[in-house]
């Protein structure tokens, strides 16, 4: 069992390498649809970041139309 070092390296707290999970893999253990998702996001992550950062953007656009919009009505019908 190998030993792989950490910053504050603790015998206690090191982590072996079977612990330790790859995040940066292009391969999933998942099968169908849920896969190939997985899949295309490890392999385009900036991609997917752009887009998730995006949709989250537009949610926030939505919120504060939402929010401005009785403000607008009161000043407009005042």
């Amino acid at each position: 069992m190998k030993l792989i070092p950490t910053q504050n390296m603790d015998k206690q707290h090191a982590l072996t390498e079977q612990a330790r999970d790859d995040v940066y893999a292009h391969h999933t253990d998942r099968k169908g649809f849920g896969g190939w998702l997985e899949r295309l996001i490890r392999r385009f992550r900036m991609l997917s970041f752009g887009i998730a950062l995006v949709f989250l953007y537009f949610l926030v656009l939505v919120a504060m139309g939402i929010s401005a919009t009785p403000g607008v009505y009161l000043f407009m019908f005042a």
